[in-house]
């Protein structure tokens, strides 16, 4: 079977497909390159034309193979793109990339999801302290009468038992979660990622600072996660003590 290529708005061939195998491996035509056998009714790309996988590069508009390419949030990036693309980063953010970042309302909602998960997750355990405290507080003393729950030792250990347990979950969830797959399930949910500036994978230990971080986030009516309403990078007071960003994934492999 012989196809034709063009090279420009100039037809070349007619070529044999070894030929085009042999001519791509070259880099004398790309996967964006318009080719055209008898049989079809249109100039196709070379993806198109032989099935093969293709992404568009964000910055200079033509067709990569995936396993050559970056992924930066939803942008695809090209061999030839993807450092020149990073420096700007490093440099100061671009302002056509905005679009990738979570914004200030998508992070509430996944915040709010990892809050019920946990809250589900704590629940028994909640209960079972609510009827024991009960229990405890209106066990009949030899007076016949209720005991203050402060009077009871073990009331006290009980709720400091639960309160270190509720801070170790918090905890190993987000470090764990984030540290692994680079998001908490809640920002999993909404297809969101936690990276550093540079798109590098967050390590355990910065996950664990991060944690820390938004407590600061927190204080004072929540002025920290306000922040990332207004910034152009959607960054929290947390994102810039630990270089983070929040970006959107990929939705489609």
């Amino acid at each position: 079977m012989t196809w034709y290529y063009l090279i420009g708005s100039q037809p070349t061939g007619p070529v044999e497909e070894t030929e085009i195998d042999h001519l791509f491996n070259l880099g004398t035509i790309t996967l964006g390159t318009r080719v055209w056998r008898q049989g079809l009714q249109t100039w196709k790309t070379l993806a198109d034309a032989f099935n093969r996988p293709a992404v568009t590069c964000f910055k200079c508009k033509r067709l990569a193979s995936p396993d050559l390419s970056v992924q930066y949030g939803s942008l695809s990036l090209c061999q030839d793109c993807k450092d020149i693309f990073f420096q700007q980063i490093r440099e100061g953010l671009s302002p056509e990339t905005t679009g990738i970042y979570g914004g200030f309302w998508i992070r509430a909602g996944a915040y709010l999801i990892d809050q019920i998960a946990l809250f589900l997750v704590r629940l028994p355990f909640e209960l079972a302290l609510r009827a024991y405290v009960f229990w405890e507080t209106f066990q009949l003393a030899s007076g016949s009468t209720p005991r203050p729950f402060w009077q009871s030792q073990g009331i006290l250990i009980a709720y400091g038992l639960y309160f270190v347990f509720v801070l170790l979950l918090s905890l190993s969830y987000y470090v764990f979660f984030v540290g692994r797959y680079g998001a908490t399930p809640g920002k999993m949910a909404l297809k969101l990622r936690i990276v550093r500036s540079d798109l590098s994978k967050v390590s355990y230990l910065r996950a664990l600072g991060r944690y820390f971080a938004q407590g600061l986030s927190g204080m004072l009516l929540y002025i920290g996660y306000i922040m990332a309403g207004f910034d152009s990078e959607k960054r929290a007071l947390h994102d810039y003590l630990c270089d983070t960003r929040v970006i959107k994934r990929q939705s489609t492999p």
